[in-house]
């Protein structure tokens, strides 16, 4: 078995072990293992008042998310031998629920058909010369600020799932509480734990000590569960979540909710036809699946070409040839996620923590796969995974991408200025596709009133036209 890894994943060509592809794929996967709670409590309570409108059940959606990982996984592992992990994206998801049904009124059948086509749209542009087309209509000056702006995206999200950052009504965000003397101890204690997780990796960085981050979120967790001693009927919600459990029920729900839901009832658009008429159904149609195409294309673009930035990769050989393969199993993924009833499945900005940790081939996804098929059937066991243990490596992966800032000659303001406006919508839209958006729009912008106009290629052009279409239409 030894022997048929390191020749499938080419372990040793790439100055890897097993050893090494395995704990990456652990510390991947327990970054980003909360999707499949989030997204089972999004799609069937997205008011967070039971009321289920788009009516899938909680069980369904929870196995329709992890055979979407755990195929998404596969496909990165066999057709790209890439080190990233996928899942459904939570930010396509949210577009999805609060936006494709809630907003216009799509079912989630309908929705999931419009993730579909959006998915083999997504497979002909990866496995033609369009991917070329479409990745050199990215100016210089965005590139460069991929990784930065990705690494931003990541501890953002660690902030918020930790609670260290809080919604705010006055502010829109804001600092959570660590008062533990007048407010509640329950609500602080995550923070600390996320701090003291995120220093121990960097301490153990410093000192080269090798999976520290690994080791970091292991001692956060453990934590985690020592402190929780200190909170009265801390425990309870673990026991009554296991006694509840039922994965002969929740298979069934997801058989008749979810599975090939795209063609029981992706095709009757009777509702949405009556809701706004035939002309602007089309219109919307159209734009809905440019936006779960294109978000999708550079989303995943945006995350692998930075991580390729930061460790230097992009002047290996045949570098481009492998971005184009992770671009496909991405794809593949999507479909594949469509038919399980799940809505987009992307390459992970969380699974940067199991790069970070040594992950060079595709034996780290595939170990994730397993892991998430694992999860399949003990869906509280997924739940004992804190966002608070696993913040401290997203936030260390934080600095890790940052670092590529230092590529930005900002003494140019041509490529300081979609550079900045790249960095900074990224993490603050929730969108890696948004903040290249914006950066493509800077760049011809400001070269037009620089005299520069021939400098913008054609497809920097269609593509800038396209991203403003779908945020007139669907934002």
């Amino acid at each position: 078995m030894r022997h048929f890894l390191e020749k499938i994943f080419k372990i040793k060509e790439n100055n890897t072990s097993i050893r090494i592809e395995l704990l990456a794929g652990l510390t991947s996967f327990t970054s980003m293992v909360y999707i499949l709670i989030f997204n089972a409590n999004l799609l069937s309570n997205p008011y967070g008042d039971g009321s289920n409108p788009l009516g899938i059940s909680f069980g369904a959606v929870y196995i329709s998310t992890a055979l979407a990982a755990v195929v998404g996984n596969i496909f990165m592992s066999l057709v790209a031998n890439a080190p990233f992990a996928q899942a459904t994206g939570v930010g396509l998801t949210s577009f999805f629920v609060y936006t494709v049904c809630l907003k216009f009124g799509y079912s989630y059948a309908n929705a999931l058909l419009l993730v579909l086509i959006g998915g083999v749209l997504f497979v002909i542009t990866s496995s033609t010369k369009l991917k070329r087309i479409i990745i050199r209509a990215i100016p210089y000056s965005v590139k460069v600020a991929m990784a930065p702006g990705v690494g931003l995206f990541v501890t953002f999200i660690a902030l918020q799932n930790s609670g260290i950052i809080v919604a705010s009504e006055e502010n829109g965000a804001s600092l959570g509480s660590f008062n533990f003397i007048s407010g509640e101890w329950k609500n602080v204690m995550p923070l600390l734990v996320a701090f003291v997780g995120f220093f121990v990796i960097g301490i153990l960085s410093k000192k080269k000590v090798k999976r520290a981050i690994l080791i970091g979120i292991l001692v956060s967790i453990a934590l985690y569960y020592l402190l929780g001693l200190t909170i009265d009927g801390f425990y309870e919600g673990i026991a009554k979540s296991i006694e509840s459990f039922s994965l002969t029920r929740d298979f069934e729900a997801f058989g008749t909710e979810a599975f090939l839901q795209v063609f029981k009832g992706g095709f009757d658009f009777g509702p949405v036809i009556a809701q706004m008429g035939f002309a602007k159904f089309i219109l919307v149609s159209v734009c809905l699946v440019l936006t779960f195409l294109f978000a999708d294309i550079f989303d995943s673009f945006g995350f692998i070409y930075g991580v390729y930035d930061r460790y230097s990769l992009l002047a290996e050989e045949n570098s481009l040839d492998g971005i184009y393969k992770t671009l496909r199993a991405d794809a593949m993924g999507s479909v594949s996620g469509a038919l399980l009833g799940s809505s987009t499945v992307t390459t992970y900005v969380e699974s940067a923590s199991g790069v970070a940790s040594g992950a060079k081939t595709g034996l780290t996804p595939l170990f994730v796969a397993v892991l998430f098929l694992i999860s399949m059937f003990f869906s509280p066991l997924a739940a004992l995974i804190p966002n608070a243990a696993t913040a401290g490596a997203l936030i260390y992966v934080g600095v890790i991408l940052i670092i590529c800032v230092k590529k930005i000659d900002w003494g140019d303001l041509s490529m300081a200025v979609p550079a900045f406006l790249t960095i900074a919508l990224i993490p603050f839209s929730y969108n890696v596709a948004y903040g290249l958006a914006f950066g493509m729009i800077a760049h011809i912008v400001i070269n037009i009133f620089m005299g520069n106009i021939k400098k913008i290629r054609i497809s920097t052009w269609i593509v800038a036209v396209v991203f403003l279409a779908i945020m007139m239409f669907t934002r």
